[in-house]
């Protein structure tokens, strides 16, 4: 699946990011793993802005599927 709701991305089981850009920049794995990880991947745009919506408190979605304001995981 693609998805690019980052409220969607912060609740995956598993992540497998391509990039490091769109088009012809793009097609190669970047990252592959868990939310709490891809924040680290210097090479995965998604963890960039995945960090950024953490670090401002944006909403995400919780396993019981309600929206609720704050991060889902903390950055260590």
């Amino acid at each position: 699946m693609i998805e690019h709701n980052l409220e969607v991305i912060s609740q995956a089981d598993w992540i497998i990011d391509s990039g490091p850009d769109g088009g012809s920049k793009g097609g190669q794995v970047v990252f592959e793993g868990i939310p709490e990880q891809i924040i680290h991947a210097e090479q995965s745009i998604t963890g960039r802005y995945l960090k950024k919506s953490n670090q401002q408190g944006g909403a995400v979605c919780e396993p019981n599927g309600f929206a609720t304001e704050g991060p889902r995981f903390h950055i260590r």
